[in-house]
């Protein structure tokens, strides 16, 4: 990736995947249960660190076909039931090996609505009996259409759930059809206004520039959003190289193509433009709220406390629960086993699953805020960072981006501009070490292989 002269297109090429996990240039190891139970002990943090919990119910009603993440489908109910109760004896397993005050949780998949309101107060039950929750800052639960209900909402509530998240991606129910979201744009409405009725935060996913999006179909989701009264808006573009094969041959049967470079971005824009207008402004990256304070060039009126612990300061942590998950600790992975039945087995027989650790070089961890944080939040302090122990090619890049007016130098902060706002994406991976593009650029190339996802220079590259 180059910069240009060119303000209004900053970058030669555009970045397709919104988010990614860091590092993903690791060694990695895989460990038996004992060898992480291990690895835990040892990595008692001191009490500076904060930590957050990450808890994955990998089950849904109905598998999006955009969906990269790790699910199954929820026909078999006696499954979800035997999970849960596995889940929740990592929980009490785990807690022993962490004295860490928590900050955050965020329960996410999946769909977690698929518990009963019975399962979310015994889930409830054991987080508060199990860590210290007396500093939580926030606690997230997401939410489908089809599952979500008065008496769940109310158990949530009880638990001391803070902020819901519904995935409503679209509300035009042709494109609605494409994606396999098969509850109707009207049932979405309705699971957002009884949200609202029992929760003063409520976030709405919004999807745009999948293909075949037309700047209509856009204006017209953006419109029909804001009427909900919903105060959160999380606006992401398609990443059209997770998405599965099955979207991609969908959508070729129907003659739509992916979405370029350009289009990405001047839907970016003008998505961003009506939600201003609407007084929506800017939390990070890709989240908006409804607000007075519009902030430069984000508001500090909400902070998304979870991805503090995600993109954030080094002393942020993550405790991660469930088939897949991924704890993050001391600037080291440990990702639980995906294969569900191995999950289950393992925490049965030892309390915790078998994983795999995976560790980076010793600049990562230091490198991270400025990487993440400074584009994604909007500013770092440096007296947070040991400028020693960072990747001298990031700040070579951060110098460059503070040249082209992405980032200014404001005595003891960074600070993203308005510009680099807008290219946020562009600016985290423009900020990674070469190594860790080339991780990125790997599964860019192997999707554009993939003739059925149909990318091209144009759907890549702003110069094309």
């Amino acid at each position: 990736m180059k910069l240009e002269q060119d303000r209004e297109h900053p970058f030669d090429r555009d970045v397709p995947i919104h988010n990614w996990y860091y590092p993903l240039a690791v060694e990695t190891l895989a460990l038996s249960p004992t060898g992480v139970r291990q690895f835990l002990d040892m990595t008692r943090a001191d009490p500076t660190v904060r930590r957050a919990l990450y808890l994955h119910i990998p089950f849904c009603d109905t598998i999006c076909s955009f969906c990269p993440f790790v699910r199954k489908s929820a026909a078999e109910n006696d499954l979800i039931d035997a999970y849960f109760s596995v889940l929740l004896t990592e929980i009490r397993t785990k807690s022993k090996l962490s004295d860490n005050k928590i900050n955050a949780i965020f329960i996410g998949g999946g769909t977690p609505s698929l518990l009963s309101a019975l399962q979310i107060n015994q889930l409830g039950e054991i987080l508060q009996s199990s860590f210290d929750l007396s500093e939580i800052q926030e606690f997230s639960f997401e939410v489908e259409v089809k599952s979500v209900t008065a008496e769940k909402l109310k158990a949530l509530k009880t638990v001391g759930v803070t902020n819901v998240r519904l995935g409503v991606q679209t509300l035009q129910d042709q494109a609605r059809n494409l994606l396999d979201l098969t509850a109707p744009a009207r049932d979405a409405k309705s699971a957002l206004e009884l949200m609202l009725a029992h929760f003063d935060l409520v976030s709405a996913d919004m999807l745009y520039a999948y293909d075949g999006q037309r700047q209509r179909d856009l204006e017209a989701d953006i419109k029909e959003i804001i009427n909900t009264g919903v105060p959160l808006i999380e606006l992401y573009p398609l990443n059209p190289v997770a998405s599965q094969t099955r979207f991609h041959k969908r959508a070729g049967q129907l003659g739509l193509r992916p979405a370029t470079a350009r289009t990405r971005h001047e839907y970016r824009l003008t998505a961003t433009d009506m939600l201003a207008n609407a007084g929506y402004f800017p939390h990070n990256g890709h989240g908006f709220i409804r607000t007075r304070t519009s902030g430069y060039p984000t508001t500090d009126a909400y902070h998304f406390d979870y991805h503090e612990n995600v993109y954030g300061y080094k002393n942020y942590e993550i405790l991660g629960f469930g088939a897949n998950a991924i704890s993050s600790i001391q600037g080291i992975s440990l990702q639980n086993t995906g294969l569900l039945h191995q999950y289950m087995h393992d925490v049965l027989e030892h309390g915790v699953p078998c994983g795999a650790l995976g560790r980076s070089d010793a600049y990562s961890r230091e490198s991270r805020p400025l990487i993440f944080r400074l584009p994604y939040f909007g500013s770092v302090e440096k007296a947070a960072i040991d400028f020693l122990n960072v990747y001298p090619e990031t700040l070579q890049s951060l110098l460059a981006l503070i040249r082209h007016g992405m980032i200014e130098d404001i005595g003891q902060t960074f600070r993203i501009t308005r510009l680099g706002w807008i290219w946020y994406t562009n600016c985290m991976y423009f900020l990674l070490p070469q190594h860790e593009k080339e991780m990125i650029d790997v599964q860019v190339s192997s999707a554009r292989k993939d003739k059925r996802a149909a990318l091209e220079n144009e759907h890549l590259r702003l110069d094309a």
